[in-house]
């Protein structure tokens, strides 16, 4: 029978056991006594990458001593002390120069987890979650969940090639960026904003799983973190379908029932209008609670389904009390701050808290880009060289970019020759 070993001293950075030999021999022995150990099992490959880890070493951040004497002058408990053996396992390489930033880093990137565990708990608190039917799921859970489904793929291959380094980076651009930064905050005004008791089923559904996939791909690199949140999850939500302790649980795999290409299309068209319309209002210093309407223009008309299908989050994203639709500029005021991209322009009325040359050298500034852009696809689909050994996959995504380049470059000069007016 398996017993949870308590992480002493634990908190939002993962501070506890900062014995390595004592808790790898743990490790050892919960594979061999735990229940029916497997070699797909989350404590397997934690055992992996610890016996790499035994063989691995840090350079000098200035290359002044060699690997050997560096590592012995290193305080490693004093490190894991201050910042928790999780952090100092998620920094370990090959050979990697010696960085404390670095290691901080890791420390906040296990914060970053521990708080999003707790918005998760948090929300639901009280509430029986259950599985939804894909038809429930809305288009940013199929997202997130098609987004997780290629991760587990793509790291588990990484990890038996002892990609090591490639596949914590994936790991952490996922939990970080997707999941926390993105996903998080795309299913907040579904969770407070509405009613919809079969809609928010479906998001506290989806977060769960995402960070419990999420927790055991992490596993291997911070393994008191992960274990003491999943344990806790199991504990406040009563899930006996959730294994005593993530150690012992099976390692994600792949499902073809998480596939969802379309949906990551659409929501990733979204996601390029947001970052669009942050970095407008952020150069233009326009305060983040200043609220503007926005009006999303677009001949495609699956694009537009997909915004409106979205609108919920949109509008917070972008803070736009509304939004509306067309396939064309009509209506739309010469002064209004346009944002392009490569499926749509939105279009908002900032002409009142901008200086109008301002929004030209924004303009133009993007031309340029665009200019130098479209040089280059240009050079390289003209290159005799490029087009008889490069593979046909290659050779139509180069097409597809130049044709959204003078896209974006057509837009963008008509925008410039309305506002010079």
């Amino acid at each position: 029978m398996y017993e949870r070993v308590k992480v002493r001293n634990f908190g939002p950075v993962g501070l506890g056991c900062t014995d390595n030999d004592g808790w790898l021999e743990i490790a050892k022995v919960t594979l061999f006594c735990g229940p029916q150990g497997s070699g797909k099992s989350c404590i397997t490959k934690l055992i992996s990458l610890l016996t790499w880890l035994e063989k691995s070493a840090y350079r000098d951040p200035e290359l002044k001593i060699d690997n050997v004497t560096f590592m012995q002058a290193l305080e490693w408990q004093n490190i894991a002390n201050y910042v928790g053996t999780d952090t100092e396992i998620a920094y370990q390489g090959d050979l990697l120069r010696f960085s404390y930033e670095k290691v901080e880093a890791a420390r906040n990137f296990a914060n970053k987890i521990w708080n999003a565990s707790r918005f998760i708990l948090m929300n639901m608190d009280g509430k029986t979650v259950t599985k939804p039917e894909i038809n429930d799921l809305a288009p940013v859970d199929r997202w997130i969940l098609s987004k997780m489904n290629r991760i587990v793929n793509e790291v588990t291959d990484n990890m038996e090639k002892f990609e090591l380094g490639v596949a914590a980076a994936k790991i952490y651009d996922f939990i970080w960026s997707e999941l926390c930064d993105w996903y998080i905050e795309m299913v907040k005004p579904r969770l407070y904003n509405t009613d919809d008791k079969e809609s928010q089923n479906a998001a506290l559904y989806t977060l769960k799983k995402v960070l419990i996939t999420s927790l055991k791909l992490l596993h291997p690199y911070m393994p008191f973190v992960t274990e003491e949140i999943y344990c806790t999850i199991k504990e406040e939500t009563d899930d006996n379908d959730m294994d005593e302790s993530i150690m012992i649980s099976d390692w994600p795999a792949y499902d073809k029932e998480y596939d969802f290409a379309s949906d990551e299309k659409s929501i990733e068209i979204i996601k390029e209008a947001v970052k669009g319309v942050r970095n407008v209002r952020s150069g233009m210093n326009v305060p983040p609670k200043k609220a503007a309407d926005a009006t999303v223009v677009s001949d495609n008309q699956d694009v537009l389904d997909s915004f409106r299908a979205g609108e919920l989050y949109f509008k917070s994203l972008i803070n736009a009390p509304t939004v509306t639709y067309q396939t064309d500029k009509a209506g739309i005021p010469d002064d209004a701050v346009s944002v392009v991209t490569g499926a749509a322009t939105v279009y908002i009325p900032l002409a009142e808290l901008i200086d109008l040359s301002e929004e030209i050298a924004r303009l133009e500034k993007e031309e340029k880009r665009l200019e130098g852009e479209l040089k280059r696809s240009n050079a390289m689909l003209s290159n005799e060289k490029f087009l008889s050994k490069a593979p046909a996959e290659k050779i139509a995504e180069e097409k597809e970019k130049l044709a959204s380049y003078e896209k974006m470059m057509s837009e963008v000069r008509e925008r410039l020759a309305g506002l010079r007016k």
